[in-house]
């Protein structure tokens, strides 16, 4: 029995040693290892443009190596949510959410114990500035910045907030994403005023990407101080006056759009003159309501991807046959997606087979569609070469939905 356990002994002693399963050096290069990182950590709106942040995870990740630190600080400074509203000011808070990230190991204990931000924070703005003056490095990791403003009344705040954003702008440089959102219950004049201030830095011009709020005169401002705009989000907003719409003058507006989503505009507005004047030859991706999209009169030959969502919205057949007519403004259309349709489920079938044969993907988001018209569609679809159909998580997992997709040649996606 010793002898045995001796010869054992020897045989493991031979084995290569074993490497540790968790080592400092992460074993995937870089690129992949910020982009996994992201998907955990960033919650996408849409454009790519990020709504939400978990930050407690991108500081945790800060501090497993040094090998780790450059990527998940280059994510948790690349997206900076800030929000104002009436609480107190910085001096009166005792504690900040947050605490600056030198380029060190961090394996010391963090100065003053502090309080870990929830899942989605803004930061503090001047613990920022503060941190970005006292770390160059950390000035070129920030490019986008989603500013919150929740203001119920007229306070002092609003001119701190407009001076403290001018020069997060002069420190940083690379800023190309733009978000300015309307807290719950604030007044939408207060955006406007904000977006009039920011038009007067000399750094505003490096935005690309913008998502903003219909909130007055201060949003032709702000378009005319970014030529290089190049994706705009317009959320909802407020009934302007006349005088409000006149402001936005085509000739004024330098940019020439790929991306634009328009979620509500004044009557009096058009978004044929106010966004597409320049931009009809480079537009590639559109997101808007049906009834903007009838106010569509520009042909869009670079138009590739269209988002419409219906909303309840009355579809007669003056309606019907003028959105119809529409699609052959748009040649080289491959992908549209429907929202919405708020269609009787007799309807459905006739209409999507009214649509040109160009796309190559229709999506249907409509948790409200019923199977059977889904089947009525492609029971009378002619064949069609790379077509694909994009439906509900449900409903593509039908066997009758497969089969009559398989049968119809249309990839289920």
């Amino acid at each position: 029995m010793p002898r045995r356990s001796s010869r054992l002994s020897k045989k493991v002693a031979s084995l290569p040693s074993s490497k540790p399963l968790v080592s400092g050096k992460p074993s995937l290069p870089p690129e992949i290892l910020a982009q996994i990182i992201q998907q955990v950590a960033y919650n996408y709106f849409s454009y790519d443009l990020v709504d939400s942040v978990r930050y407690k995870t991108l500081r945790r990740l800060c501090l497993v190596s040094k090998a780790f630190l450059p990527v998940a600080r280059s994510a948790l400074y690349g997206v900076v949510f800030l929000e104002y509203n009436d609480g107190p000011d910085e001096e009166e808070l005792e504690y900040e959410y947050y605490y600056a990230l030198d380029d060190e190991f961090m394996d010391e204990p963090i100065e003053g114990d502090p309080i870990l931000p929830p899942e989605t924070p803004p930061f503090r703005d001047q613990a920022l500035l503060k941190s970005l003056r006292r770390y160059p490095h950390l000035r070129p990791l920030v490019r986008q910045l989603v500013v919150t403003y929740s203001f119920k009344q007229t306070t002092d705040r609003m001119a701190d907030a407009e001076a403290t954003l001018g020069k997060l702008f002069q420190l940083c440089r690379r800023i190309t994403r733009l978000g300015l959102r309307n807290g719950e219950g604030s007044y939408h004049g207060d955006t406007s005023d904000l977006a009039e201030a920011l038009s007067w830095n000399s750094n505003i011009d490096q935005v690309e990407e913008m998502e903003m709020v219909w909130a007055g005169p201060g949003c032709a401002s702000l378009l005319k101080a970014t030529p290089r705009l190049r994706r705009l989000i317009f959320t909802e907003g407020v009934n302007w006056t006349s005088s409000d719409v006149l402001q936005f003058e085509p000739a004024s507006f330098d940019f020439h759009l790929d991306s634009l989503r328009v979620d509500w505009l004044p009557e009096e507005a058009s978004v044929d003159e106010f966004l597409l004047s320049k931009s009809r030859s480079t537009i590639s991706s559109l997101d808007v309501r049906l009834p903007i999209f009838l106010d569509i009169s520009a042909d869009l030959p670079s138009l590739t991807s269209l988002n419409l969502h219906f909303q309840s919205s009355p579809l007669s057949k003056e309606r019907l046959d003028n959105m119809i007519a529409s699609f052959a403004r748009f040649p080289s259309l491959r992908t549209l997606r429907l929202f919405d349709l708020a269609l009787p489920s007799v309807e459905v079938a006739p209409l999507l087979l009214l649509l040109p044969p160009i796309i190559e993907l229709l999506s249907i988001r409509d948790s409200a569609i019923e199977k059977d018209a889904v089947l009525q569609y492609l029971k009378e679809l002619p064949p069609r070469q790379g077509f694909a159909l994009e439906l509900k998580r449900r409903m593509k997992r039908s066997r009758e939905i497969q089969e009559a997709c398989s049968k119809a040649g249309v990839r289920l996606g």
